[in-house]
């Protein structure tokens, strides 16, 4: 069985390549195309997938994705996308896009499309449901027979967060957090706050929050976020932007009046920066505590898998 894994949707396009259930090797497409960040179809990083197994395109079983579409067509009906398809290529999410709001059930685990060709090998395409395939990716990769997992990143198809516990038959999740409440678009959106490129330079808030003084504004950003006792959160949405896609910045001019001006690029970093880093660093990390101590007492294990952007947090590991 080979499978090519194909990463598209997100900051930097990759493939990978699956032999029989072991991960034999993989790349991103920046490596190859020389354009940092990449965001191009992996059809280099792909080819370097069948060049290493002495492969070709026509002998892979299924292309994997990560990101099922069918959970974003089931639960929004975008008329745009709905009548007479201009392309005909188009087919394959105008039909869709009609009847899966209609279903009711709009939980799908993941999509599957099966090509049938003339020679008799089916080409198939299965899209993974975002954090599923995060998950996938820490547990099926980690010693354990068994295990926690915990995955946090901006958003999925919906879902910004999960609670799991998986072992060798398979994955449960117990809960999740939904679009969008994130902690992923909470640490990107003060990351712009600061003057840096929300998704891209999140090092550099936890960099500079080395430099400053947690305690200064963690009462304020406090207000941004709240959990209860089973670590579901929300955002107070009034101070964000981030779920208008088409728009900017990710915050409100609420924010501003509760933080000070924010940071314009270019501008020196002064220490008000440094403590206002410092403070969302530790608001995350209080945060990410409450929700793996709840973790470890839904699943009773001793053993644990992070995975999603969020979980990038070097300094919270």
């Amino acid at each position: 069985m080979l499978i090519i894994g194909i990463h598209n949707t997100g900051i930097l396009s990759s493939a990978a390549a699956v032999v029989d259930g072991q991960l034999v090797f993989g790349c991103a497409e920046e490596r190859l195309d020389r354009r940092k960040f990449s965001k191009y179809f992996p059809h280099k990083a792909i080819q370097a997938c069948l060049s290493h197994i002495g492969a070709t395109l026509a002998d892979v079983d299924v292309f994997a994705i990560g990101w099922n579409p069918a959970i974003n067509i089931g639960n929004r009906y975008r008329a745009g996308f709905s009548e007479w398809p201009a392309y005909p290529g188009a087919r394959f999410y105008s039909n869709p896009n009609q009847l899966l709001p209609s279903l009711g059930d709009v939980n799908f685990d993941e999509t599957l499309q099966t090509f049938s060709r003339m020679s008799g090998r089916d080409t198939r395409i299965r899209y993974v449901t975002h954090h599923l395939a995060h998950a996938a990716n820490a547990f099926l990769l980690s010693p354990f027979p068994e295990a926690a997992v915990f995955s946090c990143d901006g958003y999925g198809e919906r879902a910004t967060t999960i609670w799991a516990k998986a072992d060798r038959t398979g994955l449960k999740v117990s809960s999740e957090i939904l679009f969008p409440h994130s902690i992923g678009s909470l640490y990107g959106t003060m990351t712009q706050f600061l003057g840096f490129r929300p998704d891209l330079d999140e090092w550099k808030v936890m960099g500079a929050a080395a430099y400053g003084d947690p305690e200064r504004y963690e009462k304020d950003l406090r207000r941004l976020l709240s959990w209860d006792d089973q670590a579901r959160f929300e955002l107070d949405l009034s101070y964000f932007n981030h779920f208008s896609f088409d728009s900017s910045p990710l915050y409100t001019p609420k924010l501003e009046a509760l933080l000070g001006p924010a940071r314009r690029d270019g501008e020196p970093l002064d220490q008000r920066h440094y403590d206002l880093a410092a403070g969302i660093q530790r608001v995350t990390e209080t945060y990410l505590h409450v929700a793996l101590a709840h973790l470890h007492q839904v699943t009773a294990c001793d053993s644990v898998c992070l995975t999603g952007g969020v979980l990038m947090n070097s300094v919270f590991n």
